[in-house]
């Protein structure tokens, strides 16, 4: 007798688990979880007043006999092949009677081979007073019953016995005290009769409350049975269910009689929450036979009177039994989803430390990029200069020297003997006045020499200068391009890459311009122009840095270029600050003018870095500046890929919202999962 205090108890426990149902439906539904419809289900029937026991078994196990032999009369047909096409809920009616109910039959064909074709002709003339409408439900009487729920031709399959068929279910109203307070008894097609049948049973174990598994002693507990079991019962939560091992009458044998006791408890009892008590051996022939023919001895023996007892005590315990499965199944749902969101967090995690190692990684490389980038340009102008000096050391100075000494070689031995007459006549005034006159005509001499001199060395250094150029300005392209490439997999990480229309391989099309040497670079300008604003760099000086001469050359006919010596104010300035020691009386005039203009080309060498120190001062600091500037340009945009990766609306931000999300989700599962098990003792924990 169930008290009044247990009964507010249990309907504040069910209260509490529509509750949480609730929340789960909430929480699917934002998922766009596919399992939505399974939590919907559960929480009908938890709202249900009804309580659905639902007989499954295979065919030929005798479901349909058992619950004519607990009805106590035949009203379900009942035949040696599948028969059964819809599902039969019999319940509670103080009037006997049956009410078939239609499905939608807009999709039906009308062909005679199929569908309409089979129909009673009460059935079609009901159908037809609906048009093409919803089909109100249509009551018969029991006898009529075969008419429409038995298969006309059991070999047909999904389409012709299933498809084509207009009904949905039928109702069955008896007065049985079994039935009363919602208890609803569902015949159910045959789990192995065919696909399409099986998939009707399946679907509707979604409403089932409690299970009456019919099994045959002939084939006990065989191994699609036994995964049907596992998978589709144990699976969704049925643990009160009643195993039925059928047939029992045809167990001759005591002695296999008590084998096939022994294996089938043993076998089943850990699958129900009844242990070796949910485990039943009946005769459903005996049981419906003994009660029309009213044989209470046949009904003894068939053992139906300790199936009722164990069925009136599970009837008796419907509102626990009724929340158990839904919690259990509700719980495993909840598992599931748990997985599936632990496989998002994990993916989510992933794709955030993928991105921190990718950008660390590109980061670490840029910098790389920029100091091989300068010092790639201070090894080309230390190259440079090494050339220069080569060439003023060894082309310039020696070939200035053989011409001077070729001009003064002719004059020395006449001026030699003239100087010595002199000299012997007039003194050291003269001497001394000859020897500036002799130092300032090697003066300018050499100044002569050196100006000729420069401007055939000059045409090597133009072209010496131009193979420079190309050279810094491939490295700096290149640079560029790995540069360009490294942000565009940044960008493509957080899924913001904008690409430049039309651009290339920006190093492919500079180095097809350096092979045609194209005076225009128009095309590459725009090339490089459009990939550096796909990175979100727009500096013009970069580009044209890229594509300008860093040795400055000028072929308008001066014959001057940025590797240019020393010019004539130069020239004017370094003879004016050599000073010949004039008093030098132990040397005759030849040996004067040897002396001078070796001197001079003496001291040409020693100013050599002086002089050429103005035009080439300021490499360094200009490859160093732009390498800076260029530092400068792509930190600047790493720092702004950095604040839109902290940002919405890309991967990274799609990454770490789903990361918080699955950890509120996973919470919120545990919670829901933790008070499920406050209602229900024997749930498990949290996988």
């Amino acid at each position: 007798m169930i008290t009044t205090s247990a009964l507010a108890k249990q309907a504040k426990q069910r209260k509490a688990l529509l509750g949480l149902l609730e929340k789960g439906e909430n929480l699917f539904s934002k998922l766009n979880s596919a399992r939505l419809p399974e939590i919907v289900e559960l929480k009908k029937k938890v709202s249900s007043e009804n309580f659905h026991v639902v007989v499954l078994g295979t065919f030929k196990r005798g479901k349909s006999t058992f619950i004519n032999a607990l009805l106590g009369e035949e009203i379900l047909p009942s035949y040696a092949t599948p028969c059964t096409a819809v599902i039969n809920e019999v319940k509670w009616g103080e009037t006997p009677k049956a009410v078939v109910h239609f499905r939608n039959i807009d999709g039906m064909t009308s062909s005679p081979k199929n569908g309409m074709a089979v129909l009673p002709k009460k059935a079609k003339r009901h159908i037809k007073r609906f048009g093409k409408g919803p089909v109100a439900p249509l009551e018969i009487r029991f006898d009529e019953l075969e008419e429409y729920v038995v298969i006309k031709d059991a070999g047909k399959d999904s389409f012709e016995s299933i498809n084509d068929s207009p009904y949905d279910h039928v109702e069955i109203f008896l007065p049985l005290p079994l039935l009363k307070n919602g208890v609803v008894i569902i015949d159910s097609p045959g789990l192995d009769e065919c696909e399409s049948r099986s998939k009707i049973t399946e679907h509707y174990l979604g409403r089932a409350d409690a299970i009456l598994f019919i099994l045959s002693c002939t084939t006990l507990a065989s191994k699609t049975e036994m995964d049907f079991i596992d998978n589709m019962l144990i699976r969704n939560g049925f643990k009160d269910v009643l195993f039925i091992c059928n047939r029992f009458d045809e167990i001759r044998n005591d002695k296999e009689r008590q084998r096939i006791i022994s294996y089938g408890r043993e076998k089943l009892k850990t699958k129900t929450n009844f242990g070796r008590d949910g485990v039943f051996f009946f005769s459903a022939a005996h049981a419906l036979n003994g009660r029309l023919r009213k044989d209470n001895q046949l009904i003894k023996e068939s053992g139906i009177h300790e199936l009722e007892k164990r069925l009136t005590l599970l009837v008796s315990q419907r509102e626990k039994i009724k929340m158990a499965q839904p919690i259990r199944s509700f719980a495993s749902e909840l598992d599931r989803l748990t997985k599936v969101v632990k496989k998002k967090c994990s993916d989510a995690e992933l794709g955030i430390q993928d991105w921190n190692r990718l950008r660390n990684q590109e980061i670490d490389h840029v910098r790389n990029i920029l100091q091989m980038l300068r010092h790639d340009l201070l090894k080309i102008i230390q190259s440079t200069n090494e050339a220069i000096d080569y060439a003023f050391q060894h082309e310039m100075l020696p070939r200035i020297g053989q011409e001077i000494s070729d001009y003064e070689q002719e004059q020395i031995d006449l001026l030699s003997r003239f100087a010595n007459f002199v000299n012997n006549a007039l003194g050291g005034d003269w001497h001394r006045q000859q020897m500036t006159r002799i130092a300032e005509q090697i003066g300018k001499k050499i100044g002569s020499i050196f100006l000729t001199e420069q401007r055939q060395v000059n045409t090597w250094l133009i072209s010496e200068g131009r193979n420079r150029n190309f050279e810094v300005e491939a490295r700096v392209l290149l640079a560029l391009e790995q540069i360009i490439g490294a942000i565009h997999r940044l960008q493509a990480a957080l899924g913001i890459e904008k690409p430049a229309a039309g651009s290339t391989s920006i190093l492919g099309s500079v180095l097809n311009w350096f092979k045609t040497k194209s005076p225009s670079a128009s095309q590459e300008r725009q090339d490089v122009s459009q990939a550096l604003r796909s990175i979100g760099v727009d500096e013009n000086y970069l580009i044209e840095w890229s594509f300008q001469s860093f040795f400055l050359i000028n072929t308008a006919g001066d014959d001057r270029c940025y590797l240019h010596f020393i010019d004539a104010p130069n020239m004017d300035l370094l003879l004016k600050e050599i000073r010949f020691p004039l008093d030098d009386r132990s040397k005759n005039t030849g040996d004067l003018k040897k002396a001078i203009w070796e001197f001079f080309l003496n001291r040409l060498k020693t100013r050599k870095d002086t002089l050429l120190a103005p035009h080439t001062r300021g490499w360094d600091d200009k490859a160093n500046n732009f390498v800076n500037s260029l530092f400068f340009v792509v930190n600047k945009r790493l720092k702004e890929i950095d604040h839109q990766a902290s940002g919405p609306n890309n991967k990274l931000s799609v990454h770490r919202k789903t990361l918080s999300n699955a950890n509120t989700v996973i919470k919120l599962t545990h919670g829901i999962r933790a008070s499920l098990r406050n209602l229900i003792c024997d749930l498990p924990e949290t996988p």
